[in-house]
């Protein structure tokens, strides 16, 4: 199968500072795929080369197409959300969604209004009177409607309340996400996000420390009884009795007594003494 996104030794550096180191991976249609990383591991230099916003070393490319050679036919199969995007606040809704037909090639007017319609918001309400929710909505009301094959996410739902995150979620996953289509998700709201998730790339001090499907992950590492020699993180409860978070491989004969989250797994990994 072709993939959505290669990514190919991808190094970036600022002066002195390595941000990605010789990254490689790909995703391919139907997959979600989450990336993981403490501050400053690499998700954010990493999220710039998929979109051709900066110059770097290997090779990245989106539906065939380089992201900095051919970055305006990538860009119209591509759409992007942030917690930090923006729309010109002068605008109403049905301003922005007009716009947004002039200016893109494949939008769905349509397809948006009939999105804004199952909010609460009205056309004629300005982003400036929107709250923070509601110019999410909107936001993915006209992302939605561009019909892009790939949708990055960085941080999308940042400082939303649960009503509004829940509405993102089932918004992705009832309205856009297909088979034929790919997501790509940064998020320090891994719990909330971990069941949308089809694949892992973890990414520590720019290099790839982890990059499976969720499901290989869970299989990979295990919760067991006790404090164990091959421990990658030991918790203790208030009771102080201790588990251990262990690759699977290195049981031994220990208990395993569940399977460990995504958010388990990544705390472990992202530690520095790891």
């Amino acid at each position: 199968m072709t993939p959505s996104i290669s990514v190919s030794h991808l190094s970036k550096a600022y002066g002195p500072t390595v941000a990605v180191n010789d990254l490689s991976f790909t995703v391919h249609p139907g997959q979600v795929l989450g990336v993981l990383g403490a501050n400053g591991s690499g998700k954010t230099t990493t999220l710039k080369a998929l979109l051709g916003l900066i110059d770097h070393q290997g090779e990245v490319n989106i539906l065939g197409f380089n992201t900095r050679s051919q970055r305006t036919q990538m860009l119209k199969h591509v759409a992007f959300i942030s917690d930090t995007n923006t729309l010109p606040t002068w605008m109403t809704a049905l301003q922005a969604i007009e716009v947004m037909n002039d200016l893109h090639p494949h939008f769905n007017a349509a397809q948006a209004i009939a999105s804004l319609q199952k909010t609460t918001i009205a056309p004629t309400t300005k982003i400036k009177d929107m709250s923070k929710g509601m110019v999410v909505q909107l936001h993915l009301a006209l992302v939605l409607a561009v019909n892009a094959r790939v949708l990055i996410l960085d941080e999308p739902t940042l400082g939303l309340d649960i009503l509004y995150r829940r509405h993102f979620y089932d918004t992705l996953i009832n309205e856009y996400m297909t088979e034929e289509r790919t997501i790509v998700i940064t998020t320090h709201q891994l719990e909330e996000f971990e069941n949308l998730l089809t694949d892992v790339l973890l990414i520590k001090n720019g290099q790839s420390l982890l990059n499976t499907s969720v499901d290989n992950a869970h299989n990979t590492y295990a919760w067991v009884d006790g404090v164990h020699p091959q421990a990658l993180d030991v918790r203790t409860s208030v009771l102080r009795h201790s588990t251990s978070l262990i690759k699977t491989a290195d049981a031994n004969g220990a208990q395993v007594i569940a399977r460990p989250t995504m958010s388990d797994i990544f705390a472990a990994l992202a530690k520095e003494n790891v």
